[in-house]
């Protein structure tokens, strides 16, 4: 009986505690926000740097939490996607610049164009304005008391 309950104590024990814990130390210098600032393997290191913050006035707070440190690794295949759109995009930005000449001289062709039928309209305005002018300045026919 009493081997059963120290066994289940022992492994209650081993299975609560990671097996590598970090601590991380968060300081709050500008009242805003908290940031992670180091990490320490044992507590007792992280506690005695919060306090030595505190008291040199580097910061308004500090305290230390559990820290467990982002561990991705990208399978082959998500290094393969990475790699096949990194490709796509420089092949996009490529064509891109390839095409920039041409859509800036698309672009002058279509200025002069709209310049030209601005120019074809304003001389279709003039002549018209001068065919109006003529007409009033005309002499008019021989008046039938002569």
């Amino acid at each position: 009986m009493k081997a059963t309950i120290l066994t289940l104590i022992l492994m209650t024990v081993a299975l609560s505690t990671p097996a590598s814990a970090e601590w991380g130390l968060y300081l709050n210098a500008d009242n805003t926000r908290w940031n992670l600032t180091k990490t320490f393997a044992f507590e007792k290191d992280c506690d005695s740097a919060a306090r030595s913050a505190v008291r040199s006035k580097q910061a308004l707070g500090a305290g230390c939490s559990e820290y467990v440190a982002p561990t991705y690794r990208p399978t082959a295949q998500a290094r393969e996607q990475a790699a096949a759109v990194a490709a796509e995009r420089a092949r996009a930005n490529a064509a891109v610049q390839a095409d920039k000449p041409r859509q800036e001289q698309r672009a002058e062709s279509m200025h002069r164009d709209n310049i030209r039928v601005q120019e074809e309209a304003n001389a279709a305005e003039r002549a018209k304005a001068r065919a109006i002018n003529n007409n009033a300045n005309a002499p008019r026919g021989l008046s039938s008391r002569w």
